[in-house]
């Protein structure tokens, strides 16, 4: 065990929080830890969530504020090197993108083709919020629309996914906006060349968050 320096425990955020799923299945480990850490400065600061709210008797509102705090400063530094981080902070959007896709495979096999082109175009609508906010380092606001990330990405989106996926995302939105409209009568070939590209995109998008595009 490494010897550790004297610790004065001025702010919560000197302690050592351990997610409960691994108190639970490291509960021996972490035991022992908690012990060899107090033993080594003199405090106990190793504890499970529920055990350092009771240690600290703190008012909550105190408690959310410093760690959202921190946890914020911490995102922000990360995200700057590792572009994936988006993808916990845009998480509920990308599961909505990979359902979308999904849906689109779906409705594109019971020949509802305009939904499946909507669909389509909704998932990558999805991927490009997510891009936006790992480009930019900021979300693109609530309610971004497809043709307003796209022509910011487009510098962007040429230069790392080369010329033909911006191409393939401009299709994908103009037959989007038209299956928007009444009785859009797309075809079905239509349908899956957007089921297609908008794979491909997918693809990439994660191969582009992996840092290995």
């Amino acid at each position: 065990m490494t010897d550790f320096p004297p610790v004065e425990l001025d702010t919560i955020s000197d302690f050592i929080i351990i997610d409960p799923l691994l108190f639970k299945a490291c509960k021996e480990e972490i035991n022992t830890l908690k012990q060899e850490v107090e033993e080594k400065i003199g405090k106990d600061i190793v504890c499970h969530p529920c055990e350092f709210l009771d240690k600290l008797a703190t008012d909550r509102t105190d408690f959310d504020a410093e760690w959202s705090s921190l946890r914020a400063e911490s995102l922000e530094a990360l995200m700057d090197s590792y572009d994936f981080l988006v993808l916990y902070d845009e998480k509920e959007v990308m599961h909505n993108a990979q359902e979308d896709l999904r849906k689109a495979k779906v409705y594109i096999e019971t020949e509802q083709y305009d939904e499946s082109v909507w669909r389509a175009g909704n998932a990558c609508e999805g991927l490009l919020r997510a891009l936006y906010h790992s480009y930019k380092k900021k979300t693109p606001g609530e309610k971004p629309t497809f043709d307003f990330m796209l022509n910011k990405l487009r510098a962007e989106i040429s230069d790392d996914f080369e010329k033909d996926i911006l191409e393939d995302l401009t299709y994908i939105k103009e037959c989007r906006n038209v299956a928007d409209h009444p009785n859009p009568q797309i075809k079905p070939a239509v349908a899956v060349k957007v089921i297609r590209k908008a794979q491909l995109f997918q693809e990439l998008f994660f191969r582009k968050m992996k840092g290995s595009l």
